[in-house]
């Protein structure tokens, strides 16, 4: 079983971060379009590092496996909070030279 929660959170972990990517990159302009989805990559590789590191240090301390899942967790539910809060903007398209104001949906 604990192999499954294993597999399972990998998946999802893997998935989140693809999906971050296209949210970024539809969500800034056109022009730090790049530098948000460096950014989001960047705190994504952090996440990548200090999870092993925290795991470890969970699993040296003989901290029970419930525990180790639960540490995980917490991070995920605060960053989809965060995503939740990301307010919808207007955002403008060019339509043959004009500006048109459309809602983000």
């Amino acid at each position: 079983m604990e192999c499954f929660r294993i597999a399972v959170a990998g998946v999802c972990t893997m998935g989140t971060q693809s999906l971050l990517n296209a949210f970024v990159s539809q969500y800034y302009p056109a022009h730090v379009r790049s530098t948000g989805i460096g950014l989001a990559n960047g705190v994504g590789r952090l996440g990548g590092m200090v999870g092993p590191t925290l795991g470890g240090v969970l699993l040296g301390m003989k901290a029970p496996i419930f525990m180790c899942f639960v540490a995980f967790a917490l991070p995920g539910v605060i960053a989809s909070l965060a995503v939740l809060c990301v307010r919808k903007k207007k955002r403008g398209i060019a339509v043959a030279g004009q500006e048109v104001e459309t809602l983000f949906t």
